[in-house]
């Protein structure tokens, strides 16, 4: 028993596939996501995760199992970084990182942040204090979360 719990959306976020030119050197560019089967992916590890929403690595019906995992977004992001594999990442995390080049726009979700409080702890000041400085960052970088 949880009891009530106060749940709001604070912003939806794109997530896209990303690699290095030194990856591609070595291993080339996937064109489509049917070309993703013969690359080295890393993400998630799939009996770890905790929403069946971040299970994105399924198209057209066919898993694509990571060869590098891990149940860390920023260890996803230094794997790909390092030129060891391709992987899906939040392009927010890759806006200042110059050596990820983002591929296969066509195969870019959106996934959203969700704040949960406890009903108990709602009114705390340092709990609703935090809770809209969150939903405030979330607001004022938008285009951060959701780029054009």
């Amino acid at each position: 028993e949880f009891g009530n719990i106060a749940v709001r959306k604070l912003t939806d976020y794109a997530l896209q596939f990303f690699g290095t030119e030194a990856y591609f050197a070595r291993r080339g560019c996937p064109e489509t996501t049917a070309e993703l089967a013969a690359h080295r992916l890393c993400g998630y590890i799939p009996q770890l995760l905790y929403t069946p929403l971040l299970d994105y690595l399924v198209f057209d019906g066919t898993r694509i199992v990571p060869a590098v995992r891990s149940t860390s977004v920023v260890a996803h992001v230094e794997m790909v970084r390092s030129g060891a594999a391709l992987g899906m990442l939040p392009v927010f995390m890759c806006a200042r990182q110059n050596e990820l080049r983002p591929i296969l726009p066509d195969a870019r979700i959106t996934r959203s942040y969700w704040l949960t409080v406890h009903e108990d702890l709602r009114g705390v000041e340092r709990v609703r204090l935090i809770s809209e400085a969150l939903a405030q960052m979330a607001r004022q970088d938008r285009a951060l979360f959701l780029p054009d």
